[in-house]
C-alpha cells in the first residue's frame, strides 16, 4: 500500500517538483494550492502526511495547520511546515501549532522524499 502526500505551495514549480520527487518514489501524491483547497482535499481523503508551504497568500500556514490539528478526523496527520523563513518570530507560532516537523529550508524536498515521507507512511 502506497502512502498518500497532500502537498500545498502556492507556487506551481515547487509543487511539481514536490511532486515529481514523490511520485517517483511511489507515493500518491495529492496537490493543492492554498490552504482552503487543503481543507477541503482534507475532506475528500484524508492523506499520511501533509507538506504544507508556510508562506501562502489568503488563509495562512497558521491557521491551516490550526485547523487540521483542531479537526478530530485530521489530527493524527502529520505536517510538515516547509519555509525559507528562519527568523524566530515566524518560527515560533508554527511550533506552538504543533507541527509534526517544522523545516526552515526549502532543502526539505529531498530530505522529504527519501526521509520523513517513508518513515510515516511505515507506521
Amino acid at each position: 500500500m502506497t502512502a498518500r502526500v497532500l502537498v500545498v505551495d502556492d507556487i506551481l514549480s515547487n509543487v511539481k517538483l514536490l511532486e515529481a520527487k514523490l511520485t517517483v518514489e511511489y507515493f500518491e501524491v495529492v496537490t493543492a494550492f492554498n490552504g482552503l483547497e487543503c481543507l477541503a482535499k482534507m475532506g475528500e481523503g484524508v492523506p499520511d502526511i501533509v507538506l504544507l508551504d508556510v508562506m501562502m497568500p489568503g488563509m495562512d500556514e497558521f491557521e491551516v495547520c490550526r485547523r487540521i490539528k483542531s479537526n478530530p478526523k485530521t489530527a493524527h496527520v502529520p505536517v510538515v511546515m516547509v519555509t525559507a523563513l528562519d527568523s524566530r518570530p515566524t518560527a515560533l507560532p508554527a511550533w506552538m501549532l504543533a507541527p509534526t516537523i517544522f523545516s526552515p529550508s526549502r532543502s526539505t524536498t529531498r530530505r522529504c522524499s527519501r526521509g520523513c515521507v517513508p518513515w510515516y507512511a511505515s507506521r
